[in-house]
């Protein structure tokens, strides 16, 4: 009789490791698909603040989680991080690569979303083309505030007012520099990157 009971249960638990090795594999390979985009995002803050990666919280918030999850719906696949004054929240929707940032209160500070250099206003391009022409264009990030949220956002390791704008990056030879253009497509000089 305990056979008939150990069979199944023994089934049932090798069936479920077996799956969560598989959605682990997933995971690790969408990180690593993923990681280009969060180093240029939040890795560079971390390195220019020392004193906050030590003393950073090295899980998730679940209230950010669940947050999340009110946001955006049921996302099968994110890949979460804790960066510097940030839960960070990775994931693909309509086939683009998004990352939502949330302060120390589980509140949606604004997300980024991975853009090309013809996304920006002709006004930007065209500024952009004229005064850099001999730098190569890097990543463009858009930046969607969410205009409930009183935290500052930060990227590129410089805090920045609160509103939608385009990050550009632009590179030229050991010089890596970034903009930020405005919807409209008024630009200026953002900070530099290391």
């Amino acid at each position: 009789m305990k056979t008939l009971f150990i069979m199944p249960a023994a089934l049932f638990i090798m069936t479920n490791t077996s799956l969560a090795q598989t959605g682990i594999a997933s995971v690790e390979s969408n990180d690593q698909s993923l990681s280009k985009v969060e180093k240029a995002l939040i890795g560079e803050y971390s390195e220019a603040r020392p004193d906050l990666k030590k003393s950073k919280a090295k899980y998730v918030g679940y209230v950010a989680k669940e947050q999340f999850r009110s946001d955006f719906g049921n996302i099968p696949e994110v890949i979460w991080k804790n960066e510097a004054t940030f839960d960070v929240a990775t994931f693909k929707k309509d086939g683009m690569v998004e990352s939502a940032y949330y302060d120390y209160s589980a509140q949606l500070v604004g997300t980024t979303i991975q853009k090309s250099f013809e996304d920006l206003p002709l006004k930007a391009q065209e500024y952009i083309n004229k005064h850099y022409g001999d730098y190569a264009k890097g990543d463009v990030i858009l930046f969607d505030d969410n205009e409930y949220s009183e935290t500052d956002m930060m990227l590129y390791g410089r805090q920045f007012e609160d509103e939608d704008n385009y990050f550009i990056e632009l590179i030229k030879d050991d010089k890596r520099i970034v903009l930020e253009s405005d919807l409209s497509g008024d630009v200026s000089y953002f900070t530099h990157m290391k």
